[in-house]
């Protein structure tokens, strides 16, 4: 156990609240005037610092940067290509991306401040979430751990979050309507559609 402890203190990667990344914190923010969006390109000047995996792709792991708007902190995965369907596997060094921009393929954020365009926040209970979606829209994504909004934004309880309890009529595993909004994401799946 002591080995453990002695190597979350070593190591400079570390994981936030939400378990689907790393992100080296040695490797600084980057500051944004105005938040990310979907397809918005940028030059990093360096390195990515973060590892993503994205919710709905299994598998693929992304790399990204944090960054900062204001006082509000997101992740941001990239693509090298404008078309949004790479994950820079062609670039593995670090000055690779030093002159190159980027382009924005998923967004993240865990920060208390955020609000989404349809008013839902971290800290917010699942079955306020849910109201804020037309009941004959309503698609639940990441098995059945995250709500689709109206605005694209996915909000998520804590993927291995035990609130949940089993519904006989759907034969699924739900989120209790006490649940915790954890986190939100959003992607290119509105792209892809188009």
């Amino acid at each position: 156990m002591r080995i453990f402890w002695l190597l979350m203190v070593a190591l400079p990667l570390n994981a936030l609240a939400v378990d689907n990344m790393m992100v080296n914190s040695e490797i600084p923010e980057i500051r944004f005037q105005k938040q990310p969006t979907i397809g918005m390109s940028f030059k990093p000047g360096g390195e990515p610092g973060v590892v993503v995996s994205l919710p709905e792709g299994g598998n693929i792991i992304i790399p990204g940067y944090r960054v900062r708007v204001k006082d509000m902190a997101f992740i941001v995965s990239i693509a090298c290509e404008e078309n949004l369907s790479d994950d820079c596997s062609a670039y593995p060094y670090s000055d690779d991306y030093d002159d190159r921009a980027v382009f924005i393929r998923y967004i993240q954020i865990s920060d208390r401040r955020f609000t989404t365009p349809e008013g839902s926040r971290i800290g917010d209970r699942w079955d306020q979430t849910v109201q804020k979606v037309d009941k004959n829209k309503i698609l639940l994504t990441v098995n059945d751990s995250c709500l689709r909004l109206p605005s694209g934004w996915h909000a998520c309880i804590d993927l291995m979050s035990v609130n949940r309890k089993f519904d006989v009529e759907k034969r699924r595993l739900l989120p209790k309507k006490s649940a915790i909004i954890d986190f939100f994401y959003k992607d290119n799946d509105l792209l892809k559609r188009e």
